[in-house]
């Protein structure tokens, strides 16, 4: 009655959503549309009045799930971000007395002794690289992954991170060829960086069959420091590359090569896209198709204000 009101006062149309009831005393939900039209004699209001009941009702058990939904998924976010900090300070214990005890006392353990040593440290390097992995992706969704930058040697981050993956190489009878220039300086987040490098070795690692090669070699232009590492491992089919750098984009290759090593979460190389990105970079993949190798290219910007 009052849009009708306001029509006649107004002189425009109106739309509105009312709640009625009918003869039987059921309750409606209708919207209403109506305009007033004048001729010459007469004043007339046409409208149109259709039923929204059902068209409400699936709005608000979208709404319901929605909310749901949310709350879920804060769930998963709280839940994982709490785990891995508390998971991160004993793996951190594991992984490091391990590998202070093959540093130091390798050469001196007993065959045996060193095989299990080995194992349990590769099993806490992968622990804590899981556990990494999970609290950089719940920052990643919460848009609190930071960068801190500084002037870095990108050649030394190489050496080192591989230095880190001797064990694994020699695990898996790889072999790993460096062209590098002696150094080269790069303003960027040091920490990150290495990051991925080390995810992007480790997957290299992971694809290749044994008596494999595996080449990083450092170049660059006067806008970007290239970062690339090429294997002749299983490769990638077209499909793959497209889900490679998707958040938990795992790919199973059950059947295909039993001397590969499938284990992983499919987060490091979603979290190393990222962070190249947040660099104002790219990562790149390239290859030739199933057993013709890979080649992954994580371009950093130069800084404008680094003297070489």
């Amino acid at each position: 009655e009052n849009a009708l009101k306001n029509i006649s006062k107004t002189k425009e149309h109106v739309f509105v959503e009312i709640r009625m009831k009918t003869k039987t005393g059921e309750d409606l939900e209708v919207s209403l549309r109506a305009a007033l039209v004048k001729d010459k004699k007469f004043s007339k209001i046409i409208g149109v009045v259709r039923d929204i009941t059902d068209q409400k009702k699936a709005e608000h058990i979208l709404r319901d799930q929605y909310k749901k939904l949310k709350e879920l998924d804060q769930f998963r976010s709280d839940l994982v971000r709490r785990t891995s900090h508390e998971l991160k300070t004993p793996l951190i214990s594991l992984f490091s007395s391990t590998q202070y005890l093959l540093d130091n006392y390798g050469e001196k353990l007993d065959n045996e002794v060193l095989r299990f040593v080995k194992m349990i440290n590769r099993g806490g390097r992968r622990l804590k690289n899981l556990t990494d992995n999970l609290l950089d992706a719940y920052n990643i969704q919460s848009k609190k992954l930071t960068l801190k930058k500084e002037k870095m040697d990108l050649v030394q981050s190489i050496k080192d991170c591989a230095n880190d993956l001797i064990f694994s190489l020699e695990e898996r009878d790889l072999y790993l060829k460096e062209q590098l220039p002696d150094s080269f300086f790069i303003v960027a987040d040091k920490a990150r960086i290495e990051q991925v490098i080390l995810n992007l070795l480790s997957n290299a690692i992971k694809n290749t069959p044994p008596k494999g090669l595996i080449l990083v070699k450092l170049e660059h232009d006067e806008s970007f420091a290239d970062i690339i590492i090429k294997d002749t491992g299983i490769g990638l089919t077209e499909g793959e590359k497209q889900k490679l750098f998707k958040e938990f984009g795992k790919i199973e290759r059950a059947g295909i090569d039993s001397n590969l090593d499938t284990e992983g979460s499919g987060l490091g190389l979603f979290i190393s896209k990222e962070i190249v990105e947040l660099h104002g970079g790219k990562l790149l993949v390239q290859s030739g198709g199933r057993n013709k190798g890979s080649t992954f290219e994580a371009k950093i910007p130069l800084s404008s204000e680094l003297a070489q």
